[in-house]
This record gives structure tokens, sequence and C-alpha cells, in this order.
């Protein structure tokens, strides 16, 4: 996102007062680094930073760390830099100082105000002052005059009940030259620590360790109203330069209530002697990366979105590829076990074969041939094929006797009386299923 140059958005028409110079002795607050005791206690390190593409340098630094803002009755609701903000506006309970409001929903798109008091409200900006106002951001207005439009209900907040701790300033001057501009942040402790710590690492600024110091607003202490140069987030932080003079931001002429007619005095402009590129720098940076706070929400990022397309067909293709793969090896594992045509056939053959081969080969001769072997002999005797005994063995029926085959297994025979066995050399058996045995006489 493009951000807008500073006093961009927001211009007043009529004439106007006077030209830079600016209070040139208004001491500032000395000191070292603010505590920033209270609400400005931190936790997880770098999260939004690193995924908004900050430097290794920021996101190791001090101001890359989530801070918790449950004293200021926002629940377990936490900020941190780079954060993009949003969300639904709840209310504020009763542990906060300004139970009842609205507080929260603002994101980092409308982070810009301009150089009024006041400015940069998505919501609940109607009128000049800024008491009895929501909190879009989660923090609470700078009140950079005492009875500065309707700030002084945000003077004497305590840093424990203040979102982000109590009120610092930062002097932001470049490193290669530190005397010949002067700029300040002012906020609460944690926002200001997180954006000076960006400044320094993108925009070059000085790093002292005497930067950073406690703000108390009062006519002598830097910086002053007319000072301001830009607010962001709903006029909770600011940036002003020393030197400069807008006397549309002058507290005398200021509206006498909230519901009073605007003035018509312009802003005046900044200097032309100003590096442009360092300033630019420094008003990008504080608006990227000053504090919003995280939002947990359940949908999709874009990013995420696309990972899980990435997957989901990727997942899909590959079950496509195992079930092909599958239907393959099944069918050809199918057309092997298929027996092939007349192979059935072949089998039993050879299962025949087989069996026959190891049956014994008895031949069946005819009377006459018996008689031509043995001419000698006065007496056949027939006998039948032994049936099955009462122990399940199988019996053997004999083919005619004119005919020269196997034998084949059968059912087993009812016993025959003796003299239906017997039968002469010379005449026809008796009966057809009866076989002839050759033997001697008395053999039996």
């Amino acid at each position: 996102m493009i951000f807008p140059k500073i006093g961009s958005l927001y211009k007043r028409k009529g004439g106007g007062g006077g030209g830079g110079g600016g209070g040139a002795g208004g001491g500032h607050a000395s000191g070292g680094h603010s505590s920033g005791e209270g609400d400005g206690s931190t936790g997880s390190k770098g999260g939004s930073a690193t995924e908004h593409g900050a430097s290794t340098s920021f996101t190791s630094s001090r101001g890359a760390s989530a801070f918790s803002l449950s004293s200021s009755g926002l629940g377990k609701t936490t900020a941190s830099a780079y954060s993009d903000g949003g969300g639904k506006p709840s209310t504020l309970g009763s542990s906060s100082p300004f139970s009842g409001r609205l507080t929260g929903g603002g994101g980092r798109s409308g982070v810009y105000g301009t150089f009024r008091f006041g400015s940069g409200y998505p919501y609940g900006g109607y009128g000049q002052y800024v008491d009895s106002r929501p909190f879009p951001y989660g923090f609470y207005p700078v009140p950079v005059a005492v009875g500065y439009y309707g700030g002084n209900e945000y003077l004497n907040v305590s840093s424990s009940a203040r979102p982000g701790g109590n009120l610092v300033s930062a002097i932001v001057q470049p490193s290669w030259n530190t005397s010949n501009v002067t700029y300040r942040i002012v906020g609460d402790n944690t926002s200001v620590i997180a954006v000076f710590d960006a400044l320094v690492v993108n925009c070059s600024v000085a790093n002292s360790s005497s930067a950073i110091s406690a703000f108390s607003p009062s006519p002598s202490t830097w910086p002053l109203p007319e000072q301001i140069v830009q607010y962001y987030r709903a006029s909770t932080f600011a940036l002003s330069l020393d030197g400069y003079n807008n006397s549309a931001s002058l507290q005398s002429n200021m509206p006498a209530s909230n519901t009073s007619a605007p003035d018509s005095i312009a802003d005046t402009p900044l200097p032309s002697n100003l590096n442009n590129t360092f300033l630019q720098c420094v008003n990008f940076t504080t608006g990227a990366s000053v504090p919003l706070v995280d939002v947990t929400s359940n949908a999709l990022t874009g990013t995420l979105i696309g990972l899980i397309v990435v997957f989901s067909l990727f997942g899909g293709l590959s079950l496509l590829v195992c079930m092909c793969i599958c239907c393959s090896r099944c069918c050809s594992g199918r057309s092997e076990r298929k027996p092939k045509k007349g192979l059935a056939d072949k089998r039993r053959l050879s299962f025949e074969e087989e069996f026959y081969s190891r049956t014994p080969k008895i031949s069946i001769l005819a009377p006459e041939e018996i008689i031509k072997m043995r001419p000698n002999y006065s007496g056949i005797e027939s006998r039948p094929i032994p049936s099955a005994t009462r122990d399940g063995q199988s019996s053997l029926t004999p083919m005619k006797l004119n005919e020269r085959k196997y034998l084949s297994l059968s059912p087993p025979q009812s016993p025959r009386s003796r003299s239906e066995e017997r039968t002469l050399i010379d005449g026809q058996p008796k009966t057809a299923d009866t076989l002839v045995f050759a033997m001697e006489k008395g053999a039996h």
C-alpha cells in the first residue's frame, strides 16, 4: 500500500498565518529511556513485522515484541508493530477508565490523519473535540497541550491503565547530520519504542540511549500543538518538527466548543529546505510500524488459501494416479489368472492320463482265446469281479467280453449265489457283467 504524503489528506481553505520559525527555546524533558511500566508488558517478538517484510534487524529489536493491553480493559488483547489491526469494535469493560465506549476495529489502511488534532478517526470522529469519542485503534489520544480540544480527560490516566504505558517522546534525527533538523514522535511508551526502532533500521535515524524521554504537556515542553506535522492512529500518535509553527493548530485559534463552526485558517506549509527523502521515509515507516491491535481471525489469508488449493490439486492428482495404477494391476492380474482357451480340457486330459497310467492294465480275454492258450484244461471257472466290501473299497465293473477296455469304477454289486457264478468252457457266460478268469482246476 502507498501511504499518503504528510498533510495531503486534510487541507482547509482560507488565509493563513505566518511561516516557520516557532519557539526556539521550549525545553524538552530530559532523561533516559522510559520504563514502559504497566500495560507495556511484552510478549512474542517479530510475528507481524516478519509477515510484512520487516528486516531481521528490526524483528530482533525490542520494538518488535507484541505487548498486552489487558490492564486497559481490553481483555487478552495484544498489539504489535506492523500489525494489520481491524476486527470488530467492542465495548470497554468496567476495568477501563472509559467503560462503555467502543474500541477497536481500526485497520492499517486508515492509520493516517492530518496536521489537526482529532483527525484520522475511521468512526466516531464528529465535531472538533476528542473528548467522549470512541477508540477505534484501542489507544487513547495524545494530549499535546492542557485544555487542547478536549484532551484533558486523557491527561491524568495512569500508566497502568493507558494502553502501551505512559506518554513519552523521542528525538528523530538523521544519523549523518544530527544538528540540521530535529523531528519528534510522541505517544504511549511501547508504541514510541517500536516506531523508533523501525526508524533506526529503515531511515538511518541516530540511535541514542537518551533519545526517548517522558512527556508531559506544558507550554515549555516540546512538541507543541503547532509543531505537529502529522497525526496517526486517530490522534493517538504524532510526528512533530522543531521550529515549525502551524498557525491553524495554535490553541488560541481553536473553536470554542465541539459544536462550534470550524476555523477557516489554512495549514502553514512545511519549510522548503527540508530533506524530503528523509521526511517521507520517517512518515512512511511511522505509518507502517505504529502498533495496532492484533486481531485473531478465522478467515483464511490469500497465501493460506493458495497453499490449500495447491495441495488439494496435488493430492487429487496423486490419488488419481494411484487409482489408475491399482486398476491396471488388477486388470493385468485377472488376465494372468484367466485360463486360456482349451487349457481346462488339457488339464482334465492330463489328469485322466496320469490316473490311468498309475492303474494296472488288465487284458480281458475272449473264451476262444482262452481255449487256444490252454487246450488241455477241461474246464474254466468264472468269477465275478469282487464287490465292494463293507470297509468301503470300490469294485471294478467288467466290460463286455468282446471289448478290450480298462476297467472303470462303479458302485458295489449285490452278492450272487455260487450256482450263478459257474459256467461251461464251451458255453457263454450267464451274465454279461461276469469276467471269465482262466485258471487251473483247483487253483482257487
